[in-house]
């Protein structure tokens, strides 16, 4: 009677091929959910960067005179050269 529940290969083990291919899979799926993730994560914090650094740019902007100052170029122009 024992010896028909008896067999070479454990029900759960790495040695069992039927097991260690759905483990892989199941490891691909994780580690493929894992890397998407991630890679929503980082798109998320490269807009935030790249709007907040927008915005500090425009307040800088806005914080900065007006620039009065005429160059040699322009200078040139309105005399007509």
């Amino acid at each position: 009677m024992m010896s028909v529940f008896h067999s070479d290969f454990p029900r759960f083990s790495i040695k069992n091929p039927i097991f260690s291919l759905i483990f892989c899979l199941i490891m691909m799926v994780v580690v493929s959910c894992i890397m998407y993730l991630s890679c929503q994560v980082a798109k998320k914090r490269e807009e935030s960067f790249r709007a907040s650094r927008i915005d500090w740019i425009r307040m800088k902007r806005a914080e900065e005179p007006p620039n009065t100052t005429t160059t040699s170029t322009e200078k040139g122009r309105k005399a007509g050269l």
